[in-house]
């Protein structure tokens, strides 16, 4: 349909023709279809999914028409025109800025991390020895109750132990690109 000037994909297409003479369209219809096969022309498309061995979502591949067509038809993928190119390029500019943005939020809370000191207290034996030792889920329940926000504790990178009074340095991902340090005061129960 687009070489007749219309447009579409494979399941469903048109074309407006200006002409009343019904067997000349047909004529060029046939031909262009045989040029098609007899090419065997490939076929771009957008994949909307991962495809194992072919490519990830969002990306473009070059394949076959039966393999095009199977991938649109189990709704993998979109035919390349114009427009869709246009509409993969917006959404992956949109999705480019929304990780700006979320790269700066999670600079910004680093700064709030880094400067937001928090302390828990233990209780102790002889000699300021530690009973037990202070987990991540209390040095996050503890972030929270002391700022408000709430971190995930999956992305704590600290591998020692606190089992001792003392600073502690605990590293949080915030981001593949920004990692922070809370840092923690184990100090004595008053």
């Amino acid at each position: 349909m687009e070489k007749m000037g219309g447009g579409g994909h494979f399941n469903n297409a048109a074309a407006q023709v200006r002409t009343d003479d019904i067997d000349e369209v047909y004529e060029k219809l046939i031909n262009f279809i045989d040029d098609l096969i007899e090419k065997g022309e490939n076929v771009k498309v957008i994949l909307k999914k991962d495809v194992k061995g072919h490519g990830k979502a969002g990306e473009i591949i070059d394949c076959n028409q039966g393999f095009a067509n199977h991938l649109m038809r189990t709704d993998q993928a979109i035919l390349a025109t114009t427009e869709n190119l246009k509409r993969l390029d917006e959404q992956k500019k949109q999705e480019q800025l929304a990780e700006e943005k979320h790269l700066q939020e999670m600079k910004e809370l680093r700064v709030t991390i880094e400067n937001t000191p928090i302390k828990i207290q233990v209780k102790t034996g002889v000699e300021g020895k530690m009973f037990g030792t202070v987990s991540i889920k209390q040095v996050v329940d503890t972030f929270l109750k002391d700022t408000g926000i709430q971190l995930d504790k999956k992305n704590i990178k600290f591998k020692g132990t606190i089992n001792a009074l003392g600073t502690y340095d605990i590293p949080i991902e915030l981001h593949k690109q920004v990692t922070a340090k809370i840092k923690l005061y184990v100090v004595e129960k008053e």
